[in-house]
């Protein structure tokens, strides 16, 4: 509730006041306007309230604030979402409070493997988060990620594999799984994409798949070659026949763990991974010709910077283009 005194100045003193808060108050000029008081009044008050409901939030109330107030129906909603998981893994429901914090967090998913720009952008998120709840909550903490070296954006991978090479993967694993490599290559699909796929996502007329919720955060159409057709025709004609809604019924997980048992397995280079099949497709296409809004057909990618760490073309290739 808020107090108002006038001083023997003429001077007009208010004070707001919350249960259990400080006050806080402010002196205006004697001519000052009651609209204009009335006005600060409102704004403090709204704000204290707002502090003492959000101080008590914790790390994972915070991201659900920022994702349902910033990010909610927008593209990366689904990435941000991915990217909060591993930041409440880590920190549990403590924010942090320092540099050093953010900096161990760093080198921790660093030490496991990840990627730079999978680091990268979980530390952009967990700032973005920090500085909504400083700037639109007025919440009295500091953005720990100030001042923190992030990792420099990564290189394009250099793995990439030929359809012969695949193929010998794919025959080498699991038939479902060694089928859906087969998918991964021919459409340059993300993962997370591939196994959410039911059959009314299917357009075998029109030779489409209808890929939801992709990490860009929109559903969009992804075509398919005659090689991802036949196999996607034959799944999907098995999956009808058993009553199974999704072709492809995996977790992520295991597909990725597969992938990697069966690359050590034929004593293959390890630094290739699933997502391999992806930038070997991207570039698979791109040598055939297409063009970078047909690519970005493929992939789903926004921007050409993102296509062009996608896509490994080499001079020869560009060479047999030109003609």
């Amino acid at each position: 509730m808020a107090s108002v005194r006038v001083l023997k100045s003429g001077s007009i003193n208010v004070q707001v006041r919350l249960s259990g808060q400080k006050p806080i108050s402010k002196t205006f000029p004697k001519n000052t306007s009651q609209s204009v008081i009335d006005d600060w009044i409102e704004s403090k008050e709204f704000i204290r309230l707002n502090e003492s409901k959000y101080n008590q939030l914790t790390l994972s109330g915070l991201i659900d604030e920022y994702i349902e107030r910033v990010m909610t129906g927008r593209s990366g909603e689904v990435a941000a979402r991915d990217r909060a998981k591993q930041l409440l893994k880590y920190y549990k429901n403590t924010i942090p409070q320092s540099a050093a914090e953010v900096n161990g967090y760093k080198w921790y998913r660093l030490d496991l493997g990840r990627a730079n720009s999978t680091v990268r952008g979980e530390i952009e998120l967990l700032g973005r988060v920090l500085r909504f709840a400083i700037k639109e909550l007025s919440l009295n903490i500091i953005d720990a990620t100030e001042g923190v070296s992030k990792p420099p954006p990564s290189k394009g991978r250099d793995s990439i594999v030929n359809e012969k090479q695949m193929l010998k993967i794919a025959n080498a694993m699991p038939t479902g799984k060694g089928e859906l490599v087969k998918v991964y290559f021919y459409t340059a699909m993300r993962r997370s994409e591939l196994v959410k796929i039911e059959l009314s996502d299917v357009d075998l007329k029109n030779r489409t798949v209808l890929l939801r919720e992709t990490k860009n955060g929109e559903d969009r159409l992804c075509p398919l070659s005659s090689q991802a057709l036949d196999i996607i025709t034959a799944r999907y004609n098995y999956c009808k026949a058993k009553g199974q809604q999704r072709l492809y019924p995996y977790k992520k997980e295991s597909i990725t763990q597969a992938f990697k048992r069966t690359i050590r397995k034929l004593n293959m280079d390890e630094s290739l991974v699933l997502h391999s099949l992806r930038h070997s497709a991207a570039t698979r296409y791109a040598e055939l010709g297409l063009t970078t809004l047909q690519l970005s057909a493929v992939t789903g990618h926004k921007s050409l910077s993102q296509l062009a760490r996608y896509t490994h073309l080499n001079a020869k290739s560009v060479v047999d283009l030109l003609g």
